[in-house]
């Protein structure tokens, strides 16, 4: 598919962009400049290719990246990531993860991946309407298989997100799996 296909296919895309707020760069040991310029690079990256990013979830979104993100604390019934994790879940759209700064994006891919649940997960939220093991259950009965059938990447082409460390690896791996995705005539 050629450059011009692909910015035909993603023509519309809407994508939110769900990355670690300032205030919570230092509990994750992250500069905040640093997270600032990632967010930058994927969004003119899947600007280039015809998407159109979301203000943090203003608008309906088609499709949802999630990076970092506090584990504690929430504004919310939880902290922000977990709540784009569970929605975009939920409506079955297309979630891509990155563990690339740690947080709450890290601990959603930990449960795609049938670990156990830390001892520190959920502690403390909000008044929740599901209790933290409840969230990691679901994530768990997901998996990583579950979310490479909605996000148009395959489970190696997940792991390998999960584990990169170059924007244009991730802003990469989003545009294929929308591709595909757009391709298929699915979101």
């Amino acid at each position: 598919m050629t450059t011009t296909d692909i910015q035909k296919t993603l023509t519309g895309v809407t994508v939110g962009l769900s990355v670690s707020a300032t205030s919570e760069m230092a509990a994750l040991g992250v500069n905040a400049a640093e997270v600032t310029h990632m967010k930058e690079v994927i969004a003119q990256h899947l600007l280039a290719q015809g998407c159109e990013i979301a203000s943090e979830h203003a608008s309906p979104c088609h499709a949802c990246i999630c990076i970092g993100g506090r584990t504690e604390g929430a504004n919310g019934y939880y902290p922000s990531v977990f709540e784009d994790v569970l929605s975009t879940l939920q409506a079955e759209q297309p979630l891509y993860l990155s563990g690339v700064i740690g947080g709450a994006a890290e601990q959603v891919i930990s449960a795609l991946r049938q670990a156990v649940m830390p001892a520190d997960f959920g502690q403390p939220w909000g008044d929740g309407q599901l209790p933290p093991k409840e969230i990691w259950k679901r994530l768990m009965s997901v998996g990583v298989a579950g979310l490479a059938r909605h996000n148009g990447l395959s489970v190696a082409e997940n792991e390998a997100l999960f584990k990169a460390t170059n924007m244009s690896q991730i802003s990469e791996a989003v545009v294929l799996g929308l591709s595909r995705l757009r391709t298929a005539n699915l979101p």
